[in-house]
């Protein structure tokens, strides 16, 4: 990944992948909070949240409970309408991947974005193939 012209890489312990498992939005959030339990570092060492190409119709709820430290989250190929609150959570996320799901409206990034940190650490945002 390149923010800002830097290259970064994250270690494997840092990265969770989900990439094309066809996993539902509640088995991911099930599976999440697992990992939370049984990890309890989980939220401050993840920094790569990887999840292409799956059948989740909403962000996670749990990325609302202090992932401050994730960079990059991959929901490409999805079947998301909209992006909830959780994501205003992400203070210090620097790239959403969120093209290709069924965004169709300008409406479906969360209210008050412009007014949270969010704001000032995303530098890159896609969501090209959706059809506003």
């Amino acid at each position: 990944m390149e923010v800002a012209g830097e290259a970064v890489a994250a270690p494997e312990e840092a990265k969770l992948n989900r990439s094309r498992l066809r996993v539902s939005s509640k088995m991911l959030e099930s599976e999440m909070e697992e990992h939370s339990e049984e990890r309890h570092g989980l939220r401050e060492v993840l920094l790569w949240l990887l999840l292409p190409n799956n059948h989740l119709v909403s962000l996670p709820w749990v990325l609302s409970s202090g992932f401050l430290h994730l960079m990059l989250l991959d929901m490409r190929s999805n079947t998301l309408t909209m992006l909830g609150p959780e994501l205003l959570a992400l203070s210090g996320l620097c790239m959403l991947l969120a093209r290709n799901n069924r965004f169709d409206r300008p409406d479906m990034l969360p209210k008050g974005l412009t007014q949270t940190p969010l704001s000032h650490s995303l530098q890159v945002l896609n969501l090209s193939g959706n059809c506003f």
